[in-house]
């Protein structure tokens, strides 16, 4: 998809990777971003960034575990800027502290919420909306973590798991509707989640003995990975995953999309590697 002039939705885009990807896309000269989130501060600092860069914005408070939150910023970026072209389903937290499975029960449903019904509820009022004006795209944020175990907080783990599958489950609506659906995959990200996620203490008090073995990636290059995968339309209902080159001796600063072999041997479905 060609992002010149186009309207985009981002939900979680007050910090993060939902920020980087924002300013990523006003860069690329995008026409206008509507950002919701909860962070109403932040959210309003990064509406007034994203103006500076050249971009129209606005911000909407949003609580993505409320459908109706979900189409009223819906709502307010078609009343402001005419349509939607391109969707991010962006929001998430994780457990934070205690941990699993000492973890509180409302807090369990809080993160399914969130995570999962908020990019099913994101996903299915886009649908309504891109529809209207010819198609689109969405790109819902997954994780790595939807592979494999994560024992300190398999809600997160099963929630990234279930977006992965709802994501390849929508592969139909290119041709129904001309709405491609993509997940992307970051890997560890040096973001705030590291640090505290909701209303939860830090999750890095059990990330903390693995942090200095990874090559934590930066939002700048999650953002690089997500734009390529925007002008990149032959990636139908693929998950893609954007991982450090360091791992790999690849040339850091750069991102390219690229067929993983070993990545799909290890029963991990249609997934396509994106590498920084």
């Amino acid at each position: 998809m060609d992002i010149e002039g186009k309207t985009a939705v981002i939900t979680g885009g007050s910090a993060g990777i939902g920020l980087a990807i924002a300013n990523a896309l006003a860069d690329a000269g995008i026409g206008a971003i509507v950002i919701g989130d909860i962070d109403d501060t932040n959210g309003e600092a990064a509406v007034a960034g994203i103006i500076d860069k050249g971009a129209k914005s606005i911000y909407k408070h949003t609580d993505v575990s409320n459908a109706d939150d979900v189409r009223a910023l819906f709502d307010e970026a078609v009343n402001h800027y005419g349509q939607v072209d391109i969707v991010f389903n962006n929001a998430g937290i994780m457990l934070g502290e205690p941990a699993w499975p000492e973890v509180a029960i409302e807090r369990l449903g809080l993160g399914v919420e969130i995570n999962l019904l908020g990019v099913m509820y994101g996903t299915r009022i886009a649908i309504d909306v891109l529809s209207k004006t010819g198609g689109g795209l969405i790109i819902n944020t997954a994780s790595p973590a939807g592979f494999g175990p994560l024992p300190p907080d398999p809600m997160y783990a099963a929630t990234k798991a279930a977006i992965i599958n709802f994501t390849q489950s929508c592969v139909t609506l290119q041709a129904s509707h001309n709405i491609r659906v993509n997940a992307i995959l970051p890997g560890t990200t040096d973001t705030a989640i590291l640090n505290k996620s909701g209303d939860g203490e830090s999750p890095a008090v059990w990330l903390k003995p693995f942090i200095g073995m990874l090559n934590l990636l930066t939002v700048k290059q999650i953002a690089k990975g997500a734009i390529d995968v925007i002008e990149d339309d032959s990636r139908v209902g693929e998950a893609l995953s954007i991982e450090n080159p360091a791992k790999e001796g690849g040339e850091a600063g750069y991102i390219h999309l690229r067929d993983n072999a070993e990545f799909h041997e290890r029963a991990l479905g249609n997934v396509v590697t994106t590498a920084e």
